[in-house]
């Protein structure tokens, strides 16, 4: 079964087939799969890797020691998981675990006063549309870069993000499924992120910002250069 989104995804486990879930969060998906340990799933998540965020944020701030990461408190493997690309990057990183959005505002405000850029993932609890756009606010006013994880973040006011197209992630789901069908009596494959991605710029704020940034190609051609080096 091809099961597209959470809620398709959730569904889909009432059955006995195996299920293929592509256009969901890794957040949402990782504690649907510790649910169901017996059944047969896997995924192509929508998000992006951590690693590919600090790549692109090397790619961008060559000279970029610290940035602030505002993260859920229950985000725990995202933390981690943070720790570890931004070390390989030579990069600190602050982790503000948020746990409502009550207490949002002022975490967000620590992080964009000590910190030299912000990352923003993707952390429902965390970024509510009101707090997204006080963080945008605040680091503009402040001039602090925001990377993004979303084409809505970017256009909002972050300088730059990360996404796949939804016509680059349907070209990969169909690849990754038929390679499943071709696998016949095969486990299903290990959930993965996207292969393909893009990189956004919004040049007004980074005009704005005082930053020369290359172009969203360049700098694509850049993250990609920084994975491949890193395998």
């Amino acid at each position: 079964t091809v099961a597209v989104g959470m809620r398709a995804c959730r569904q889909a486990m009432a059955g006995a087939a195996p299920v293929f879930c592509t256009l969901v969060p890794e957040a949402g998906f990782r504690p649907l799969r510790e649910r169901h340990p017996e059944h047969a799933l896997t995924a192509l998540f929508i998000d992006q890797p951590l690693p590919r965020f600090l790549r692109l944020i090397r790619a961008m701030l060559p000279e970029v020691s610290g940035i602030g990461v505002p993260l859920a408190a229950t985000s725990t493997r995202a933390h981690q998981g943070l720790e570890v690309a931004a070390a390989r990057q030579r990069i600190a990183v602050a982790v503000a675990s948020i746990a409502d959005e009550r207490s949002a505002v002022r975490a967000i405000e620590g992080l964009i006063e000590h910190n030299e850029a912000l990352l923003a993932l993707f952390e429902p609890e965390v970024l509510t549309p009101r707090t997204a756009k006080w963080l945008l606010l605040l680091a503009y006013e402040q001039q602090r870069p925001v990377i993004g994880y979303s084409r809505a973040l970017v256009e909002a006011g972050a300088v730059a993000g990360l996404h796949t197209p939804l016509t680059a992630l349907g070209e990969e789901t169909a690849a990754a499924v038929l390679a499943v069908l071709a696998a016949v009596g095969q486990p299903l494959p290990e959930p993965r992120y996207p292969r393909a991605f893009a990189v956004l710029v919004n040049t007004a704020v980074a005009r704005y910002l005082g930053l020369e940034l290359p172009s969203p190609a360049a700098l694509e051609a850049r993250v990609r250069e920084l994975e491949e080096t890193s395998q």
